[in-house]
């Protein structure tokens, strides 16, 4: 009788194991159409410029992405071809500098070019949150925050990175970033688009 109970055992655990990795397999490839049909969004349907500022991140080549050395208003200008424009500061590594001046100009496109804007770190969120960029405080595990305009409406966001996925891109996935960044921005897009 014990045989047959681990027998049995077995039996289920390794149908759970096959089960369990046809899901993992079909949720990936689920997955994977969903960041291609994001990418064809912000490349083909409502063409959005990424100007990225710090740490590189790994987008699809086919995204607009702009990497600049510094901040400045001529840098964060997307020409008219852009539909949408995104700022993105990526100190993951702690190996941004921002200072004054950079806030300052940082406050501006956020206000008042309505340009949508991501920090992913922790050095600096006190600091934009003091230049009057971003009201919230970082919880623990947070490692970013965003200013987003839906329908003109200006948007706070957190949640978009923390301890959890940072740790998934730096074990798993390092396309993890850019795909939860085109997420976050196809996401915007359909909602001003609805």
């Amino acid at each position: 009788m014990k045989k047959i109970l681990v027998l049995v055992g077995i039996v289920i655990t390794v149908i759970i194991v096959i089960i369990g990795l046809f899901m993992l397999g079909s949720d990936d490839s689920e997955f994977q159409e969903s960041v291609e049909k994001d990418i064809s969004i912000v490349t083909q349907n409502y063409k959005t410029e990424i100007i990225l500022y710090g740490e590189d991140i790994e987008f699809d080549e086919a995204c607009y992405v702009r990497k600049i050395d510094k901040i400045s208003k001529e840098n964060l200008t997307s020409d008219e071809s852009y539909v949408y424009t995104v700022f993105i500061i990526n100190d993951l590594n702690n190996s941004v500098t921002l200072n004054e001046e950079d806030l300052k100009i940082i406050y501006d496109i956020s206000y008042n070019d309505k340009i949508d804007f991501f920090y992913f770190g922790k050095n600096y969120a006190n600091a934009i949150k003091e230049a009057g960029i971003f009201s919230q405080t970082l919880l623990e595990n947070e490692l970013s925050l965003g200013v987003i305009y839906e329908r003109g409406i200006r948007t706070e966001v957190l949640g978009t990175w923390d301890d959890y996925m940072h740790k998934a891109y730096l074990e798993e996935n390092r396309g993890l970033l850019a795909e939860i960044i085109l997420a976050q921005i196809v996401s915007k897009i359909r909602f001003d688009n609805k």
